[in-house]
């Protein structure tokens, strides 16, 4: 049970960062050379 939380903590965390790599790498290409 423990091991099931961590993994889903550890795919959420995962989500998170790819999520937020996309934020920024639009945010980057929005801004003016």
């Amino acid at each position: 049970m423990e091991d099931r939380v961590e993994h889903e903590r550890r795919e959420f965390l995962k989500g998170g960062t790819a999520i937020a790599a996309t934020a920024a790498a639009g945010v980057l290409l929005r801004a003016p050379a």
